[in-house]
């Protein structure tokens, strides 16, 4: 029989923090693309012009990798990300039918359809990509990483592979003998 492991109060905290971070992120990606949208050109001002959808899937995906450590939890949070900003999209424009203003027809569940597919699959390169250099350049402003942990530890497996490998090289010239 296996023991759970026991979730303490700080990674309680660390896991709510993250999940705060990506949902604020998520609301301002959505609202990017809502205002990137030419669809929506007439009725909202004012309008961006549609490469903020992209720089803001970028940007807002790279603070999301500096503050989470595991790359396997940080690519489908990147890609949810994209998906949560399309589905706002897709609320937006069937608000109008919710308020009882406008009919909905097939033409426009078609037309939300294929826009927030196209919107995700758009955004999830830049997305991707902001996450992996965020993850990366994560390790330089987060400080839960001690300097000088031993291999085995359980700090030493919770660090990202590019701040292990940068640890493992400086001891290695450490460990050298000066010519």
């Amino acid at each position: 029989m296996t023991s759970m492991r026991k979730i303490t109060r700080n990674q309680l905290l660390r896991i709510g923090l993250i999940a705060l971070q990506w949902f604020l992120l998520t609301m301002a990606l959505g609202a990017v693309v809502v205002y990137s949208s030419d669809a929506l050109e007439g009725f909202i001002t004012p309008s961006l012009e549609s490469g903020f959808m992209f720089l803001g899937a970028f940007v807002f995906a790279f603070l999301l990798g500096i503050s989470i450590e595991s790359f396997k939890l940080l690519m489908p949070l990147a890609v949810l990300m994209c998906v949560g900003a399309s589905f706002i999209f897709v609320m937006v424009i069937f608000s109008p039918t919710y308020a009882e203003v406008t009919i909905r027809t097939t033409q426009l569940e078609n037309y939300a359809t294929t826009r927030a597919f196209l919107f995700t699959v758009l955004m999830f390169l830049p997305a991707v990509v902001g996450a992996g250099l965020g993850n990366l350049a994560g390790g330089q402003f987060r400080d839960d990483v001690l300097a000088d942990e031993p291999e085995g530890s359980r700090y030493a497996a919770s660090s990202s592979w590019y701040e292990r490998r940068n640890r493992a090289s400086s001891r290695a010239d450490a460990d050298s003998t000066p010519r």
